[in-house]
């Protein structure tokens, strides 16, 4: 009995002390309307665009997981463009709108960025234009265009492709 409460102790002082070591993260999206692609297939405009900001804002805070914990990141999303084209497909059940990936095609984020420390001090800041890699040729392209539980997966990529290079191989 006291090697399991000792173990549960044990894990959730790590998970305490793992979110505590994250920095704080602040997106802010300008210009939504203005973005190259954010167009929603069969779900309402507004609710598709929350949906793809909120799923963004959870992942730069799971990137920021390994950033000081004093330390804020400031994001301002200028442009956007989602993986895929909205097209209409004939299907079983009739047309309908669906957001197609052909290996051609590459998201896109244009961004700005600071980090900065506990005293407001700007530690690193810059402007970045991501692109995604193309699928053609990629072993997991039909697996990962297929996934439904990891949204936005080719977006992720690219974004973790450019944190390792911006903030851990520094």
């Amino acid at each position: 009995m006291f090697r399991v409460l000792m173990a549960v102790t044990l894990a959730g002082s790590l998970l305490f002390s793992h979110q505590a070591l994250a920095a704080k993260v602040e997106v802010s999206w300008q210009e939504p309307s203005k973005f190259t692609d954010v167009q929603p297939a069969e779900e309402p405009r507004e609710r598709f665009q929350s949906r793809v900001f909120e799923e963004f804002e959870r992942y730069f805070e799971r990137l920021a997981r390994d950033l000081p914990d004093d330390h804020t990141l400031h994001i301002t999303v200028s442009d956007l463009n989602l993986m895929g084209d909205v097209e209409t497909q004939n299907t079983s059940t009739g047309l309908r709108q669906m957001r197609v990936v052909r290996n051609y095609h590459r998201p896109q984020m244009d961004f700005t960025y600071e980090l900065r420390d506990a005293n407001d001090n700007v530690v690193l800041s810059g402007e970045e234009t991501l692109r995604g890699r193309d699928t053609y040729g990629r072993a997991d392209f039909t697996r990962r265009a297929r996934s439904q539980s990891d949204f936005l997966n080719f977006e992720k990529d690219m974004l973790d492709r450019w944190f390792r290079q911006t903030f851990r191989d520094s």
